[in-house]
């Protein structure tokens, strides 16, 4: 479950959304539920509380400054890893 922080100091995950999908690492679907993303790096669920969420981000203007680059998919299967990363596995 992820949520959305504008703090400067925190520690959240750098995001930046890509214009086209060839340049994500990770394909990004929103869930209406919670129970739809548990346990997928590709399919999130955005909390409305930070402490509800297993995952924070922030995202950035500029890619050079993301530790991941994402693109918003109109389906489910769409989802998913497009690049190795070393997150992967720790999203869902």
């Amino acid at each position: 479950m992820i949520a959305y922080i504008d703090d400067r100091s925190s520690s959240a995950i750098k995001i930046w959304v890509a214009p086209y999908k060839s340049d994500a690492d990770l394909c990004v679907f929103v869930a209406k539920y919670k129970s739809d993303a548990k346990g997928k790096d590709g399919v999130w669920f955005f909390e409305k509380n930070k402490s509800s969420s297993t995952v924070t981000i922030k995202q950035v203007k500029y890619k050079t400054d993301a530790h991941l680059k994402i693109y918003y998919v109109n389906y489910k299967s769409e989802a998913g890893w497009r690049k190795s990363h070393p997150l992967r596995g720790r999203l869902g």
